[in-house]
């Protein structure tokens, strides 16, 4: 028995006797670190720009953002912050240099997240009900989150398999197993918050780095314009959250033939 959102539950997936103990968390503890180094490490060059096609692939845990008529707060606000604040973050595991994009929107935040922050994953979008009891006009429910999340109550009625969002693979497992536009990885925000047997209470999780992957195709005009807005978004966040740097990522989509190869790499480069 423990404690977890504020309610009392019984889970094997936080127990030591789970597997995951084993197989799953210590990956996850081991791609934080590695989110840390290799962002550290093109800090300290005075990179704040890559090209993920000049580096070895790397996994980065990402939050997308998009644009919407309805702004998101991670535009205008410092983003840890605003983070910590929030108890559910849905998050994609993505692997650079992939043919597809496995994350939801082009550009995201890259985040460090400690191990026991990570609650739930998926090789595919969950739906899961990230404010469940904090809706607008309606009354907080304290319990809402945890029953969402243990019994499989999704946005529109979805329901995962096995009836609930309380398993967790390995990035890597993740990202192989991605089977739709992207994968989905639930991750705490709120700090302090006790989750796994064995381990420390969650703690705020680390925003370290930009990723935008465009995907491109022959439909020139579209690729121009959504370049434009990829990079509005990313300036936004830089403003909110000097200081990161942004890794970026283009993927050539449409028709490829021994006739065309060379014209397109060059027209993929004039994006870099």
């Amino acid at each position: 028995m423990m404690r977890i959102f504020g309610q009392t539950i019984t889970s094997n997936i936080f127990s030591k006797s789970d597997k995951s103990h084993k197989s799953a968390l210590p990956k996850w503890q081991k791609l934080q670190e590695d989110t840390l180094k290799t962002v550290d490490a093109y800090k300290r060059m005075g990179r704040d720009r890559v090209d993920t096609a000049h580096i070895k692939p790397k996994q980065f845990l990402v939050h997308t953002i998009r644009d919407f008529k309805q702004e998101s707060p991670l535009l205008s606000q410092k983003a840890e912050e605003l983070l910590s604040s929030w108890d559910v973050v849905s998050t994609s595991v993505v692997e650079t240099g992939q043919h597809s994009r496995s994350q939801w929107a082009d550009v995201g935040l890259i985040l460090a997240a400690p191990a026991q922050n990570i609650i739930s994953t998926s090789p595919h979008d969950v739906k899961f009900q990230n404010h469940a009891g904090n809706e607008v006009d309606k009354p907080k429910n304290t319990y809402a989150l945890t029953e969402s999340y243990f019994k499989g109550q999704g946005k529109q009625g979805y329901t995962p398999e096995g009836g609930t969002y309380a398993k967790i693979d390995a990035p890597k497992s993740v990202i192989d197993s991605t089977d739709g536009k992207y994968n989905e990885v639930l991750v705490v925000g709120k700090p302090n918050i006790r989750t796994y047997e064995g381990y420390n209470a969650t703690k705020n999780v680390k925003v370290c780095g930009i990723y935008c992957h465009q995907m491109l195709n022959d439909n020139k005009a579209k690729n121009l314009s959504t370049y434009e807005k990829n990079n509005q978004l990313i300036e936004k966040l830089l403003i909110a959250n000097p200081g990161l740097t942004v890794f970026k990522e283009f993927t050539w989509t449409g028709n490829i033939t021994m006739n065309n190869a060379d014209r397109i790499k060059s027209y993929v480069n004039t994006f870099k």
